[in-house]
């Protein structure tokens, strides 16, 4: 009886156990956290350096020219970039070379260009390029692109470190010695060429400058060839330009330039400016010397 006892207590703690058993919950494999992705680093973008400082950066040169014109040239900058350009000429009456009238009419005729058209070119081809790189001179302007050149390098190199302190630059075209005796000086042909016309140009030196010049033809009954109306009419038709137009300029490229420095031949008047050249040349002499004679040259232009 007590064994039967005993063997249904073990049979009963044995299921115990069993049900126990199945009843746990599984234990359920603890979830494997990914790797972290690393995420790469967002560059920021290098900030473009400027060459230039922003200000006003101004070189001029110290004194006048020989023909009474100071260059200068103002270049602004604006966020770092050439924003304005202006170069020009001042004489001592605070005048601009770009707005003389007179000026600007006389060097267009002789050279095709002027001031007036030449300088904003400049100014402009500047701003455009934001530096000197590829510059090239303006035709018809050589001189005054040549100086443009050498007061922007000046004044670009202070927009480089930010010194807006004027530039003065020493003036390369300061007038030499006094060359010319004080007098009036002049020089014909001996007779009138195939055309019934005598060349002559009578020059002027005061203060040892050459003043004034006048070249002219003349004719047996004393009239000026740029006085004749019908003249300068069939030739202006002819070839674009007249006696009227032309010699002026020539007088005044003596007179600017004081000589033959720079000369040109007037374009549609070339007969004209060879003629002028030649006679002006021994004027220039006998100025230099001192001889009021008047120099009498063989006529080139002698009927055959």
């Amino acid at each position: 009886m007590i064994n039967k006892k005993l063997s249904a207590v073990v049979l009963t703690t044995v299921l115990s156990a069993s049900l126990l058993a199945g009843c746990a919950k599984k234990e359920e494999p603890a979830p494997t956290t990914p790797p972290a992705t690393e995420t790469p680093a967002t560059e920021t973008p290098a900030t473009e350096v400027s060459a230039y400082k922003d200000g006003t950066y101004k070189t001029e040169y110290d004194n006048l020219d020989t023909k009474g014109w100071k260059a200068f040239v103002e270049i602004v900058v604006s966020g770092g970039k050439i924003a304005s350009c202006n170069y020009d000429y001042v004489n001592a009456d605070g005048n601009l070379k770009s707005k003389d009238a007179d000026y600007n009419a006389n060097m267009l005729k002789g050279s095709g260009t002027n001031p007036e058209k030449a300088y904003p070119a400049l100014d402009q081809a500047l701003v455009n390029a934001q530096g000197l790189e590829g510059f090239q001179a303006v035709t018809g302007a050589t001189h005054s692109s040549d100086t443009f050149k050498e007061l922007v390098t000046i004044a670009l190199e202070n927009a480089k470190s930010g010194n807006t302190t004027v530039a003065v630059v020493a003036q390369p075209d300061i007038a030499a010695p006094t060359a010319y005796k004080d007098g009036t000086f002049r020089a014909e042909y001996d007779k009138a060429d195939t055309r019934g016309w005598k060349a002559f140009v009578e020059a002027k030196v005061e203060g040892g400058k050459i003043t004034s010049v006048q070249y002219d033809y003349v004719n047996a009954d004393g009239k000026l060839k740029t006085q004749d109306a019908d003249y300068n009419t069939n030739m202006k038709k002819g070839v674009g330009t007249s006696p009227e137009e032309a010699f002026p300029v020539l007088d005044k490229m003596v007179v600017d330039n004081q000589g033959l420095n720079n000369f040109t031949v007037v374009t549609g008047a070339t007969t004209s400016s060879d003629s002028f050249k030649e006679l002006i040349t021994s004027v220039i002499t006998n100025a230099k010397e001192g001889k009021t004679d008047v120099v009498v040259l063989p006529q080139p232009d002698v009927a055959k």
